[in-house]
């Protein structure tokens, strides 16, 4: 035991012998330097050493609204006057959403809720579920293009296509039932492609009132026609 420790002193001091044996003296000369003050001004102003600035692109005018405007509107509903009139808002909205979808579940047109009434442009009886089967179609027909009252026309045609498929069981007819519907009714016969074509462009002559030329009543008169021969 003693021989190892008197082995370990030994060995511990001739490595610290040749540790000092190994440091030297540094007998350079030092030179000192300093920085430009110029070209450290200019780094300065130089953008892209700038690292600790923001260099977001500048935001276009119609950015810089939609901030305004919701900044604004956020103001706003922080006021008890903001948000009543949010509540109320809300409201208004959920009471026309579902007023409109009852109306259309119900089978009511999008233009239903808007176009006057059939007594308004002139019609001496109103298109019912009972009158689509009892109107003699030919003879108001002709009496409309004797009145030169095409609009009044093409509305009659899309009636009686609508009793001519009815009476073969194409579709069930119901009032106030959408083109659309009666359009899908249509899907497994064939004729839901040139129905849906009527069905738009007799839209487009009611539902816009537009004027009707005499020539584009004939025409459609006769796409009316050939639809119901091939019925």
């Amino acid at each position: 035991m003693r021989s190892l420790l008197i082995i370990l002193i030994t060995g511990f001091l001739s490595i610290q012998s040749m540790a000092q044996d190994g440091v030297h003296a540094d007998s350079s000369v030092l030179q000192l330097r300093s920085f430009d003050s110029a070209k450290m001004a200019a780094y300065r102003r130089d953008i892209d050493f700038q690292y600790d600035r923001d260099r977001s692109p500048s935001k276009s005018l119609w950015q810089r609204f939609v901030e305004w405007f919701w900044e604004t509107v956020e103001e706003l509903l922080n006021t008890k006057g903001g948000q009543a009139t949010y509540k109320i808002l809300l409201i208004v909205l959920s009471v026309a959403i579902l007023t409109y979808v009852i109306l259309r579940l119900s089978g009511m047109t999008r233009m239903g809720m808007f176009t006057r009434a059939d007594g308004d442009l002139g019609l001496d009886y109103t298109v019912g579920q009972e009158d689509i089967h009892s109107l003699n179609f030919d003879e108001a027909i002709a009496n409309a293009e004797s009145s030169r009252n095409f609009r009044l026309g093409i509305r009659l045609l899309y009636l009686q296509t609508l009793k001519k498929l009815s009476e073969r069981q194409l579709i069930q007819w119901r009032l106030n039932k959408t083109n659309t519907v009666y359009a899908q009714e249509l899907a497994e016969s064939g004729h839901a492609k040139p129905f849906r074509e009527l069905t738009r462009d007799f839209e487009y002559a009611w539902y816009g009132e537009r004027h009707v030329a005499e020539q584009d009543f004939n025409n459609l008169k006769e796409q009316f026609k050939q639809f119901n021969r091939q019925l």
